[in-house]
């Protein structure tokens, strides 16, 4: 284990270890701490970490808002009128067009 990608900026954070060991992640630009205490956790994080995939890539960050919602067909919205795609819970704001995601079929099937 070495880096693991911060969920609220993306940047590469170094996977430290308590006194008793534990790994976690401390991104000092977000103040964001991430501690991992169970087996299947700790398990999960060096898998995440060995296949290098991003956090970013199956979620779109807001940071206005400092929301991520999964980028996922199911989290499209679908209008009439207006541009269909992924918003914002918070603000409404439009964070991917559903044109954009890989996967996404504009007949509605």
């Amino acid at each position: 284990m070495s880096t693991f990608q911060c969920p609220l900026c993306g940047d590469h954070l170094k996977i430290r270890s308590t006194k008793k060991r534990k790994p976690y992640l401390k991104c000092e630009d977000c103040g964001y701490q991430w501690f991992f205490r169970f087996k299947n956790g700790i398990r999960r994080l060096e898998e995440a970490s060995n296949r290098r995939m991003s956090f970013l890539d199956n979620y779109v960050l807001w940071r206005k808002c400092k929301v991520a919602v999964e980028r996922c067909t199911q989290k499209v919205r679908k209008f009439i009128i207006g541009e269909d795609g992924i918003y914002c819970p918070e603000c409404e704001s439009l964070l991917l067009k559903a044109r954009d995601l890989k996967g996404f079929d504009d007949d509605g099937d």
